[in-house]
């Protein structure tokens, strides 16, 4: 999951960065080509990472409902309610 944020961070950054509109004749191509690759990059890793986060919190659902009964019955048993937290 780490590697595909950070694959779809630099990739955007680099896409966002160099522009093929910058440079004149074969520099211009192969940023081009470049743009071109990152952007597949930049796709793959971003649905990689999207699915990866589904399947994490899909992985671990039973713990975060787990905490946040426990959370609730801890202000209850305090008083507070969620009306007087806001």
């Amino acid at each position: 999951m780490l590697i595909s944020f950070l694959t779809v961070t630099v990739t955007g950054f680099l896409r966002w960065i160099f522009k093929p509109s910058m440079a004149e004749g074969i520099l211009a191509d192969l940023l081009q080509a470049g743009c071109r690759l990152f952007g597949i990059l930049h796709r793959w890793s971003g649905l990689i990472f999207v699915i990866l986060a589904f399947y994490h919190i899909y992985h671990h659902w039973s713990f975060l409902v787990e905490m946040s009964e426990k959370l609730r019955k801890e202000y209850a048993e305090r008083g507070i309610s969620p009306e007087k937290m806001e």
